[in-house]
């Protein structure tokens, strides 16, 4: 039953990352990463509920009006999302990279604004689960956490995987490394010819770490050497504006 869930939101996230146009049962199938027949009846239930709208045999789905339906109370955190927008929309001005707000939820991360227009994100739905350990903001959350809730996320995700974070193969290595983090984190990732920077700062409402505001960055590498300056001023305005943002807060 839970790999059925697993694999009918995965439908849906891919309807709605493609709401503009309808997407064809096979390429559909291929996207989610599963068989042509269970992704057929899977769409079919979606479809018999009206979280799927079937064009044509030809044309394939499109996100029902259900799924919308379920947005009809607004954005996810709707008011702290408003509240940050302007801050985000600076820095995305200002540098010119991908900007990111991120909150954790439980023991999972979750990205619920961002301005991507260097498509720097793998997708491009209204909420995001992401990495904790890989990314900065989540590193940024983590290391400002009590660690009775640092226990909990290891609890959950264990020794983050090498590609995640090579530097930390225990809980103390984890502990250890975290403080450093508490200012500004920063990321790294190498793919192909690229390099992937992240640099995350966390924000605050009333003492406690309740999200953080990164900024992602897409180098090719022969770029990196170079990027020291831009670096010192992401960093710096990273922390404008995580300091405005957690004003914000607690001025409401």
């Amino acid at each position: 039953m839970i790999q059925s869930v697993q694999k009918a939101t995965r439908i849906l996230n891919i309807l709605a990352e493609n709401r503009q146009e309808p997407i064809p049962l096979g390429a559909l199938a291929e996207a989610c990463g599963m068989p042509k027949a269970t992704c057929a009846h899977i769409i079919s239930t979606l479809e018999n509920t009206g979280y799927a709208v079937k064009i044509s045999a030809r044309k394939g789905y499109i996100l029902g009006p259900a799924a919308y339906c379920l947005s009809r109370f607004g954005r996810y955190k709707s008011d702290f999302v408003t509240l940050c927008r302007p801050i985000l929309e600076y820095l995305h001005k200002t540098m010119g990279h991908t900007v990111i707000l991120a909150v954790l939820e439980g023991s999972s991360k979750y990205i619920i604004d961002y301005i991507d227009k260097n498509h720097i994100l793998d997708n491009h739905t209204e909420i995001l689960e992401d990495d904790i350990y890989r990314t900065a903001t989540g590193r940024a959350i983590l290391a400002n956490l009590p660690e009775t809730k640092i226990y909990d996320v290891y609890k959950k995700y264990g020794n983050p995987k090498e590609e995640e974070w090579a530097s930390v193969s225990s809980l103390s290595e984890l502990l250890s490394l975290l403080p450093e983090k508490k200012e500004i984190a920063k990321s790294r990732a190498v793919s192909s010819d690229f390099v992937n920077l992240g640099f995350g700062a966390a924000l605050f409402s009333a003492a406690e770490c309740v999200g953080a505001v990164g900024i992602a960055v897409k180098l090719p590498k022969d770029k990196e050497s170079a990027f020291s300056d831009e670096e010192t001023k992401i960093r710096q305005l990273l922390k404008t504006g995580a300091s405005e943002i957690t004003r914000r807060l607690s001025a409401r």
